[in-house]
Parts: C-alpha cells; structure tokens; sequence
C-alpha cells in the first residue's frame, strides 16, 4: 500500500508543491519530488523557470527526468500553437534514452 501527501505553496509569480510517496510492504519505496515554477517579467514577454528537487530510488531517477522533459517541450509547443497529446504521447523515448545515457549507449544532450 502506498501513502502520499502534497503540499502546496503559491505566490504571487511562484508556485511550489511537495509531494512524498511512501510504499510500505515488502520492496516499498519512497520518494520525495519537489517542483517549482517561477514568472519572472522578460522584456516583452514572461520568462518561465523551473526546478525540481527529486530524491528517488535509481530506477526512477531518469523517468522522472525525461517526463518533466517533455511536459516543458509540451508547454512550449502549446505555447507556439501545436497542442500536445497528453493521452497519446509521442517523443518520451527518445527523450528518456538520453537521460538514461550512457547506459542507452546514445549521445547526451548537446
């Protein structure tokens, strides 16, 4: 059985949430994520900055990465006028092989 709780902090430009899962059991595991999103003013436009503190066991590690990956690539492309598939998603593996490299044996980010 897992157990999670999440808390959220909002600001006027900044926004944080904490979220803790705990799988008690045989082989349970926990995890602590803890993603914020700031608006700070850019000349004409607004600038979006993200961090992510994450304390995962080793096999998530690289998933989660790659699944914030592509969720920003998602926003920017909503952004630009080509909305994602959140229901059919496209694009996550090829993300996640680089993240998982070098074992994925495929060229890191450049």
């Amino acid at each position: 059985m897992c157990k999670a709780s999440q808390t959220i902090l909002l600001r006027r430009r900044w926004f944080a949430t904490e979220l803790r899962i705990d799988c008690s059991g045989p082989g349970g595991e926990a995890a602590l994520l803890s993603p914020s999103w700031e608006l700070r003013p850019d000349g004409d436009g607004t600038l979006l900055a993200f961090s992510s503190t994450l304390e995962l066991p080793a096999g998530y590690r690289t998933m989660v990465l790659a699944g914030w990956h592509w969720h920003l690539d998602a926003l920017a492309g909503f952004l630009g006028g080509t909305p994602a598939d959140l229901v059919n998603v496209t694009g996550w593996d090829q993300i996640h092989q680089r993240y998982a490299w070098p074992r994925a044996r495929t060229r890191p980010f450049s």
